[in-house]
C-alpha cells in the first residue's frame, strides 16, 4: 500500500518537473523575443520551432530524471553505487 502511494507521488513529481521545464522554456522564449529587455536584431523566430524543440528536451530530461534522480524516494543514496562503477 505504501509503495503504491510512493509510486504515485514519484510520478506526480516527475510530471510536475516536466511541466515546469516546459513552462520555463516557453517563458524564456517570451522573455527573449517578446519582452523589450533584449533587443532583437534579426527578427523573431516563430513559436512553433520552440514547441518542436521542446519535445527532445523533455525526452532527454525525462530520461535523466527517471534514471538518475528518481531512483526511489530515498534520495541520492542509490545513485552513488552506479557512479562508482563508472570510475
Amino acid at each position: 500500500m505504501l509503495k503504491r502511494h510512493a509510486q504515485f507521488l514519484q510520478s506526480l513529481l516527475f510530471l510536475f518537473d516536466l511541466a515546469l521545464i516546459s513552462a520555463c522554456w516557453i517563458a524564456a522564449y517570451y522573455i527573449r523575443f517578446v519582452g523589450e529587455w533584449v533587443p532583437v536584431e534579426k527578427g523573431v523566430p516563430p513559436l512553433e520551432i520552440y514547441i518542436y524543440l521542446l519535445v527532445p528536451i523533455l525526452f532527454v530530461w525525462g530520461i535523466s530524471f527517471r534514471h538518475l534522480i528518481y531512483i526511489g524516494l530515498g534520495g541520492w543514496a542509490p545513485i552513488w553505487p552506479r557512479f562508482s562503477t563508472l570510475l
